[in-house]
């Protein structure tokens, strides 16, 4: 339409046809042949034509200005003034000049953006500022050709613009009498004006039988004949003419019938009629309409017609009445009816049909119709010229096209005419948000709000855009606050039922539609009712699934299938609950058929099926599929859900990048949506968490807190900045954010689901199981509701991560159910039980030992912890007590031999309880009861993370715990003849250790001290120095190993490692070094996991001379003064030695699931890590209340084993 450029053949023949020469055929077939092939866009052949016409007729008129059209097409400007020189010097009057004057101008910078400016606000109806910008173009130059003819045409739409752009247009006629497009523009605009209608009317039927505009002609042909009727008898025969063409027009051949029974009437002699009492009645009647008295009207009118079927006034009230009460359809048909009897009814005519196809119009747009869309609103602009409801579904069906400037543009132009107006602001808020500016679409909407209060459709708009930039809050009270003003209002139930649906709270959707009466329910109502019902059943057939009727789910979601027909959205649900029962070949199975239909329906299942490969982790055929899906033509609607699936599918690439450290890549992937929508929270918490990552954890709280001073009551605002807390490790303040989001949406699903996540990732599982049954509890079906129903490389420019160092779908109930019963088998109260045996060598009857334990726990969730209740059977035997040998000397040192003790054996039973939480264990017991010596026992063990990315760990253990070298060190000993008791060492102290885990290796640092006190016991210090690093040389889902390299260093302040009185009986070296390679592999398969330790190195230790009586002043100096004597104890002390050689650790463990309540382990180890060797070894059995059916078996194996294991801290 705008390419001015481009001369039709008939355009310039005509033009030819008024030079002031004579063209030969020669000439005239080089013209034809010139614009052949510049219709064709070949300049080169154009050009050959050109200049032949010219060698052969110098200076024709025609060939220098195609050669100038060329030049011009080529943006040759210059060469294209000198044509156009030529042609004014030798052919002055050639209208050639004129237009190429103009083809001149209209080829400046400055005119093309003025057309482009023209092009935009045709398309969006704006008539006036597209004749305002060609009137800057023409600078007032009349317009000639094609362009002129589309100036006049436009023109001839603005008000008082009609006669001149009749006038311009029979001018541009005469100069181009074939130009069938300009001579339809101005037959048009005949057929509008009345006195010049007939004319118009027989151009456009002449026009009709034209191929290349003959609809458009005969269309308009029938809107002018609508216009004109009832025909006089002077125009019938227009009206016939049109029948003989289109026989099957039934609505013009009443009009023609109408208007022959008028003219047969009107020859009939009028005789004189006395006053019509019915037509006095109506007349009445119309006036109680103006005083607003419509029940006395209507009565009066159907009293009328009871008597007098077509009486043409009264027909015509009713359809005012129909026209108030905003019933088209039926005004449409009472005025028809009435304007048949009655002229003077045409305006009100023209007025109902202008709504009627306003409503056709709007449903072929809500049906995806777009061609029928703009058709129907086309022809009803030039019905009612002043309306603008045909121009808002205008500027929608643009939205709907993508075309959201131009929509943009369209909706301004209204609102220029109407200022104000309602759908407009509506409208236009819409593109506002398409367009990235949800702020501004909320002010246009409040705008809206208060120029048309009582629109709840405005409302519902608002609600919406407040939910998109997650105001949540304020969204929900908008709809709640709008049913409490008008509970009974079909129209604000059906809205408050579409939110709810929205947030798939198909019971609260049912409970709305429930309350609006069966019988003042819209199809779209009653079809909104139908999809809750089978939503529901959907849902119900998910937790059959779930609870392991799998088959029987199956095929009652084939039934839903199958009964919903053409449903699209109960189609999408149950392809998507195939996902979630874990049949996603069956969900994309059903879709694919869908798909292959095209039209809206397949453009809507290609979103949906792209959803269900994300929602199934298949993120490459997503990805490919969303970007065919970005490059299609779609709808408004449709490119909001692409949009929305390709933004989420950023946000988790861009996670999933982050978590492996390549934050320059995050940003890019996330960069954006950032950009389009810089308030999305989704992206915004993405970008949080990248700045967490990369050790700036002050910008990624700068972003949450900005979000909640924007909106400081958004649960997900709040939720956000909870998992930033987690994972900067302040598990307090993630709880706190946590809870404040609960408290602002109480029955939010997901919401409470996040929440329950944080809590659960916190080691909070008791808060974790009551927010997700809360959660199912709000989803659950209510069976009395449901009713049975029939990335490329981009630019790094303002990327904050570009220099950094290269280093989450929505849950279903069944995800949800399946994770709240993964937290009942962690819960799990547990009973365990086992036989622990342990041997170590050494001399008989003292550093001999052979114990056994049985220990029992019984272990249940007490909060977000456990307690644990432990009863400890132990039996101790330090072998065969020898006889004391015999020796010259004292009989008082005598007595004191360590084999003069009176027990080889003993037994006791140990008590203890315990409780955990996540990074805090404490315990508090006694040891064996039974025991020569029995000693309080118990720990506090406190773990965690020290930086944001969880790579630097501490572990703080304060224990009192007994020391189990031998049973003097354990139980105590007794001398019965001197009723001396002593031993029973416990271990009393603190260990550190300090970790750093570099991902495929890391390195770790411990330190102890403890002080070491027993009864009549020299007192002890400890103090433990480890270093060591480790490396991951498998680390997959079930396999395991690791190997590394450990140097220990432990220094005994005594040497009390001997078993004499006030001896210890441990192992106490002054000094200890071993330095080993330490290895462990683990592996899962199946029911059975198990894990190898082993290490192997070398040990060099020191023991100074030791005291005999270390604890007894007297006897030691006694033992002393008998030095050299032949006694037992030599020269009064045990000499002290040093050693050095191999030294290996072996342990082996494993567990067997028997059943899901029953899991089977066993363990057994060697060392001769010290001054000893020792072999230990058990089994147990841990019973679950709770089956295990989710849950795997630790990996590494975590066996169970006796409280008594760890002397100085873990």
């Amino acid at each position: 339409m705008f390419k001015h450029n481009r001369i039709a053949c008939g355009v310039l023949v005509a033009l030819l046809s008024q030079a002031s020469f004579a063209q030969n055929d020669i000439n005239q077939a080089l013209i034809e042949r010139g614009l052949f092939w510049q219709q064709r866009d070949d300049s080169k052949r154009a050009a050959e034509a050109w200049n032949k016409l010219l060698e052969v007729s110098a200076d024709n008129p025609q060939g220098l200005y195609g050669l100038a059209t060329i030049d011009l097409r080529a943006g040759r400007i210059d060469r294209a003034r000198s044509y156009l020189q030529r042609l004014e010097q030798t052919n002055p009057s050639s209208p050639l000049v004129v237009q190429l004057r103009q083809d001149i101008k209209l080829a400046s910078a400055q005119s093309k953006v003025l057309l482009e400016d023209v092009r935009q606000a045709v398309a969006s109806s704006d008539v006036d500022t597209a004749v305002q910008k060609y009137e800057q173009i023409f600078q007032g130059q009349q317009p000639v050709g094609s362009v002129g003819r589309d100036y006049y045409t436009l023109l001839g739409y603005t008000p008082g613009g009609m006669d001149v752009a009749i006038d311009n247009l029979r001018r541009l006629q005469k100069q181009s009498p074939e130009d069938a497009n300009l001579e339809l523009a101005l037959a048009r605009h005949l057929a509008r004006k009345e006195e010049t209608r007939t004319e118009g009317i027989a151009r456009l039927a002449r026009l009709s039988a034209n191929s290349e505009i003959g609809n458009d002609a005969a269309e308009s042909w029938r809107d002018a004949l609508i216009w004109l009727s009832p025909p006089q008898a002077s125009v019938q025969p227009l009206y016939r003419e049109y029948l003989n063409k289109h026989p099957d027009d039934t609505e013009i051949r009443e009009l023609l019938e109408e208007g022959e029974a008028i003219t047969a009437e009107a020859s009939k002699p009028a005789p004189k009629a006395p006053p019509d009492p019915l037509r006095q009645r109506a007349n009445a009647a119309l006036k109680e309409i103006d005083a607003g008295n419509t029940a006395t009207a209507r009565a009066e009118f159907e009293a009328i017609l009871t008597q007098r079927p077509n009486d043409s006034e009264a027909l015509g009230g009713m359809g005012v009445l129909a026209m108030r009460e905003g019933n088209w359809k039926l005004a449409l048909d009472y005025l028809t009816r009435a304007r048949r009897g009655n002229a003077a009814w045409q305006s009100s005519l023209n007025t109902a049909r202008y709504w009627v196809n306003v409503d056709q119009a709007q449903a072929a747009l809500d049906a995806g119709d777009l061609t029928q869309a703009r058709r129907i609103a086309t022809q009803s602009t030039r019905l009612a010229p002043g309306e603008v409801a045909a121009n808002i579904v205008l500027a929608d069906i643009l939205l709907e096209e993508g075309k959201t400037a131009q929509a943009t543009n369209a909706y301004r132009a209204i609102l220029k005419r109407k200022p104000g107006d309602s759908q407009a602001l509506f409208g236009l808020s819409r593109a506002t948000r398409l367009s990235g500016d949800p702020a501004e679409a909320s002010r246009l909407l409040e705008q809206a709000l208060l120029a048309n209060p009582e629109s709840p459709w405005v409302r519902y708009e608002l609600a919406q855009t407040y939910r998109d930039a997650g105001r949540t809050q304020e969204a929900d009270q908008i709809i709640n606050d709008l049913v409490k003003a008008s509970p009974d209002n079909p129209e604000v139930l059906y809205i408050s039922a579409i939110m709810a649906s929205e947030e798939q709270n198909w019971n609260q959707t049912l409970r709305m539609l429930d309350r609006i009466p069966a019988d003042l329910r819209t199809a779209p109502m009653d079809q909104l009712y139908a999809t809750a019902n089978r939503q529901l059943q959907i849902r119900e057939a998910v937790n059959m699934a779930r609870s392991g009727r799998k088959a029987q789910a199956i095929k009652w979601l084939e039934q839903i299938r199958s009964d919903a027909g053409n449903d699209w959205p109960v189609t999408n649900a149950v392809a998507r609950a195939y996902v979630d029962i874990g049949e996603t070949s069956r969900g994309l199975a059903l879709l694919k058929p869908i798909r292959n239909e095209g039209g809206t329906r397949g453009v809507n299942a290609t979103i949906a099926y792209a959803g269900l490969l994300l929602a199934s982790g298949q993120d490459l055929d997503a990805s490919l599929m969303l970007r065919q899906l970005q490059e299609s033509k779609l709808t408004a609607s449709q490119r909001e859900q692409v949009d929305a699936l390709a933004d989420g599918y950023r946000v988790r690439q861009a996670d999933q990048l982050t978590a492996r450290g390549e934050l320059a890549a995050a940003y890019d992937v996330i960069a954006p949506v950032l950009k389009r929508r810089p308030d999305d929270l989704a992206a915004q918490g993405a970008l949080a968490r990248m700045y967490a990552a990369s050790g700036q954890p002050e910008k990624a709280l700068a972003i949450y807190e900005k979000l909640l001073a924007a909106d400081p009551d958004n649960p997900q605002v709040h939720l956000g900045l909870a998992l930033l807390a987690q994972q900067m490790g302040n598990d307090r303040q993630a709880a706190r954010e946590a809870e404040k989001a609960v408290e602002l949406a109480p029955d939010n699903r997901d919401v409470l689901v996040s929440a329950a996540s944080i809590s659960r990732d916190s080691g909070r599982t008791g808060d974790a199981v009551a927010l997700l049954e809360r959660a199912l509890a709000l989803e659950a079906p209510d069976t009395q509701s449901a009713r049975t129903a029939g990335t490329e490389p981009s630019d790094t420019t303002g990327n904050p991560f570009a220099t950094q160092p290269t280093q989450v779908a929505a849950a279903t109930s069944s995800d949800l159910a399946r994770e709240l019963e993964t937290l009942y088998e962690q819960r799990s109260a547990q009973a365990i039980g086992g036989v622990e045996f342990r041997s170590r060598s050494g001399e008989s009857g003292t550093s001999q030992l052979t114990e056994v334990q049985a220990p029992m726990e019984a272990s249940f969730p007490v909060g977000n912890g456990r307690m644990n209740v432990r009863v400890t059977p132990v039996t101790l035997d330090a072998g065969a007590i020898g006889s004391v040998p015999t020796y010259v000397g004292p009989a008082n040192l005598l007595q004191y031999s360590p084999l003069r003790v009176n027990d080889s054996s003993q037994s006791g039973v140990g008590l203890s309880v315990g409780y955990s939480l996540r990074g805090m264990q404490f315990d508090a017991g006694v040891t064996p009861i039974g025991f020569q010596e029995t000693n309080f026992t118990g720990g506090a063990l406190f773990s965690g993370t020290l930086d944001n990315a969880a790579t630097m760990g501490y572990r703080l253990d304060i224990s009192r715990r007994p020391v189990t070298d031998s049973m003097l060190s354990f139980a105590g000993r007794r001398y019965d003849d001197l009723g001396l008791e002593w031993g029973g060492v416990m271990a009393t102290g603190a260990r550190l250790t300090l970790s750093k885990d570099f991902g495929k290796a890391g390195i770790y640092g411990s330190a102890a001290w403890h002080s070491l006190r027993g009864k009549n016991v020299a007192t002890n210090q400890r103090t433990e120095f480890n270093l060591g690093a480790y490396f991951r040389v498998i680390e997959e889902s079930d396999t395991r190993l690791m190997a590394g390299v450990n140097l220990n260093g432990t220094f005994y302040q005594k040497n009390l490692g001997y078993f004499t009185y006030g001896s210890g009986g441990y192992f106490s070296p002054q000094q200890y070094y071993a330095l080993s390679v330490p290895v462990s592999w683990a592996h899962r398969s199946g029911p059975l996991s198990f894990r190898f330790d082993g290490a192997v190195g070398m040990q060099q230790f020191r023991q100074s001379d030791a005291p005999i009586f270390p604890n007894n002043p007297e006897l030691q100096a006694y033992a002393e003064q008998m030095a050299g004597a032949n006694n037992l104890f030599g020269s009064g002390y045990y000499p002290g030695q040093s050693k050095t050689g191999f030294s290996y650790n072996l342990r082996a463990s494993a567990e067997y699931r028997l059943n899901p309540n029953l899991v089977f382990g066993a363990t057994f180890g060697a060392d001769n890590a010290q001054d000893y060797q020792e072999w230990a070894g058990g089994i147990y059995l841990r019973y679950y209340f709770q089956p295990q059916r989710n849950v795997l078996l630790d990996l590494p194996v975590q066996p169970y084993r006796s409280p008594y294991g760890i002397t100085y801290g873990r």
